[in-house]
């Protein structure tokens, strides 16, 4: 979650019923909560762990954009309320929030899970000016041909890598983030043997061209830019 001045934005916000372990998800009231002052979802692929069908209703229930992969939950009757915007790196789609009272700016990167899995990367831009640029589970070696040229979509605020993506420093060099707060550590919805190590995120962003901010369950982190009223978190 992306809290700024205007708006506040939610990335692949599920309540981790993937894990499959009985009281490890979070309670429905308490995932109702987190949507709340949610004003738009974004989903960057099918995976149980990145899209949840109870999250994304609850956001479709309240008239708040779900921005998802055109073939997720195709076969769901709330399905036509999800907004697929096209992933073309050279279009820029207005996303109204807040009823249309605010606008966000989004361009959706055709990124890939392995080759076959489509993950969209989505870049936001919010009404006061901040990007965002989230990459979901984004690890195909091909997509650099784009990966490299991200900024020349403008100023970048704050990257949001999986702390896995290949290459991580040549995706920090391409996309010329202010900050960069990786994800995906320590991810109990995982098998033991399939989660990332909090050192091993260090050990593979030694030398970022930017700042790295590792972060655990339940903590913020504050950035601001200018003046006190830029602050984001």
């Amino acid at each position: 979650m992306v809290r700024t001045r205007t708006v506040t934005l939610a990335f692949d916000l599920t309540r981790a019923h993937s894990a499959g372990v009985a009281g490890f998800a979070l309670p429905d009231a308490l995932a109702a909560r987190l949507v709340s002052p949610c004003d738009a979802l974004f989903i960057s692929h099918r995976h149980g762990d990145h899209a949840d069908d109870w999250v994304a209703q609850q956001f479709i229930s309240q008239g708040k954009p779900v921005v998802a992969p055109a073939e997720l939950w195709s076969d769901r009757p709330f399905h036509d309320k999800l907004q697929p915007l096209s992933a073309n790196p050279n279009e820029t789609h207005a996303l109204p929030v807040q009823k249309g009272q605010q606008t966000l700016a989004v361009t959706v990167f055709p990124g890939h899970q392995g080759t076959a899995l489509l993950n969209h990367v989505f870049r936001v831009r919010t009404p006061e000016g901040l990007s965002f640029c989230h990459l979901g589970d984004q690890s195909n070696t091909e997509d650099f041909a784009w990966i490299d040229r991200l900024a020349e979509h403008g100023p970048l605020d704050i990257l949001f890598p999986n702390c896995w993506t290949p290459d991580p420093l040549r995706v920090i060099r391409g996309a010329k983030p202010a900050l960069v707060i990786p994800g995906h550590e320590n991810e109990l919805g995982h098998s033991i043997d399939h989660r990332e190590p909090y050192w091993l995120t260090y050990e593979r962003y030694a030398g970022a061209a930017a700042p790295c901010v590792v972060m655990t369950w339940g903590e913020a982190f504050r950035y601001q830019v200018g003046p006190e009223t830029d602050a984001v978190r």
